[in-house]
């Protein structure tokens, strides 16, 4: 048994030093002298988790049953391994199985992340609950609990515990990016509240580099708050961090459509996001939306027609109630009276029916003017003497 110790000892070691290879023949040399090593088949079984091979870990799970603290341990362990597999009838029952040997933090921590997956989001919250019971300082418990609250639009209990999980870990990244996000979400025009958010969403970044999604929320609120330089440094660096994540695409396409000039570029980003979520038509429709709200026609309709194409019924309805398209410079190149292409240097005068288009142009600006002045002399009259 002393051998077998030894070689669970330099599994452990090899397993530190993030040699796994080397970890699992210490294991297997200790299991194949002391079979029933319980404590053993349990760090084994963690091991091949990490490694994504379920069901070697359930098998070795089996085997370390013998005493109730082991068994809690290997239901929790079995439960994160069908976590894993996002099989949560499994799982749910694996963790309520740790639970009723021993209640501790984890376990109820995973398993309201297990019910939330579920779309059972009260339970979930009544099992973080449950956890914060055990420890009312458990940063996970809080944050979990700010997540399901957002989603159940109860913001201010959102904000209370996404600043408590803050207030336990100050290194906490992804606690920093939801509260920056909430915050800004409901910031609306408040510039405090909207500096508040960037300070959180740029303090997340700080803690979590690599997050794309704290970089995309950054991003998101410097355009709202008009920097665009800034915004645009993070939607690279959201889209570099998540490569194959079609909405960081899309988002940055929007940008580029409201504050750049590059449409080469803005549509392969849109031609990107479809391209990695083929439902999404309605990212396209947006899109022209927005482009069609800002004047851009030419553009919005290119877009409409594209988000037609792909399934998206409510563009037609769109493109159907718009009126025949003249581009802007078509106005001013062709005689309104004849249709005449006209020349640049007599854009105003018609060679060929010799209308004169400034004549037109001054009536009606005086008929403007006209209607203009006798709706102010009826409003004059209706004022209190």
């Amino acid at each position: 048994m002393d051998d077998a110790c030894d070689f669970l000892e330099h599994a452990w070691e090899a397993e530190k030093a993030y040699d796994l290879a080397g970890a699992e023949r210490h294991y297997e040399k200790c299991l194949a002298l002391a079979p029933d090593f319980a404590r053993a088949w349990l760090t084994y079984g963690a091991m091949l988790l990490k490694l994504r091979r379920f069901d070697e870990a359930l098998q070795a799970l089996e085997h370390a049953e013998n005493s109730p603290d082991e068994r809690r341990h290997a239901y929790f362990i079995s439960g994160q391994v069908y976590f894993e597999q996002n099989m949560w009838p499994e799982a749910e029952q694996a963790f309520r199985s740790s639970l009723a040997l021993q209640r501790t933090t984890y376990a109820h921590v995973y398993l309201g992340v297990t019910l939330a997956n579920a779309k059972r989001s009260t339970e979930a919250i009544e099992s973080y609950k449950a956890a914060l019971e055990i420890d009312p300082n458990f940063d996970e418990a809080h944050y979990n609990l700010g997540v399901e609250y957002h989603i159940a639009k109860d913001d201010n209990n959102a904000v209370l515990h996404f600043r408590r999980a803050i207030a336990i870990d100050p290194n906490y990244g992804i606690a920093y990016a939801q509260l920056g996000k909430l915050l800004g979400g409901l910031a609306h025009k408040n510039e405090d509240k909207l500096r508040e958010a960037r300070h959180l969403l740029e303090t997340a970044t700080h803690f979590e580099p690599n997050d794309g999604w704290s970089r995309l929320y950054l991003a998101n609120l410097c355009w709202r708050l008009c920097d665009n330089r800034a915004a645009e440094r993070h939607y690279i660096a959201a889209i570099k961090i998540l490569p194959t994540l079609g909405i960081t695409h899309q988002c940055y396409a929007e940008f580029l459509a409201a504050k750049s000039d590059d449409r080469e570029l803005m549509r392969f980003h849109v031609d990107r996001a479809i391209e990695l979520d083929p439902q999404k038509a309605g990212w396209v429709y947006r899109l022209g939306s927005r482009l069609m709200r800002w004047h851009r026609r030419g553009e919005a309709e290119y877009y409409l027609k594209r988000a037609h194409e792909l399934g998206y019924t409510t563009a037609k309805v769109v493109l159907d109630r718009l009126d025949e398209y003249i581009p802007k410079q078509d106005h001013w190149q062709i005689c309104a009276e004849c249709g005449t292409p006209l020349e640049p240097r007599n854009k105003w005068w018609c060679s060929e029916c010799g209308t004169d288009l400034r004549i037109k142009k001054c009536q009606e600006r005086y008929e403007y003017r006209s209607i203009k002045r006798e709706y102010a002399q009826q409003f004059e009259t209706l004022l209190p003497r």
